[in-house]
């Protein structure tokens, strides 16, 4: 069974996707150095979440206030995208 394992690593390495509509979009993506595939962009925060706790690796927010990217997660990433030793993966 795929569950978190708490490690906090998907707070020290933010990665989403989102689809674009347009070629414009994409060449505005490819130029700030996005990944692009087909008209899928995938962009990596390498910074730690503010909300993330440290010492738990728990985040810092109640379930109800947690950004939308951070409830759904992994469901919009790819077993690739995800970060190295996730139960997801």
């Amino acid at each position: 069974m795929k569950e978190c394992l708490r490690c906090g690593k998907c707070c020290r390495r933010i990665v989403f996707k989102f689809r674009v509509e347009t070629k414009n979009d994409l060449d505005f993506y490819r130029a700030r150095g996005f990944r692009i595939k087909g008209f899928d962009v995938c962009a990596e925060i390498p910074h730690v979440c503010v909300r993330l706790d440290q010492e738990t690796n728990l985040c810092t927010l109640h379930d109800g206030n947690k950004p939308f990217l951070c409830r759904i997660y992994p469901s919009y990433l790819n077993k690739r995208d995800l970060n190295e030793g996730c139960g997801f993966k």
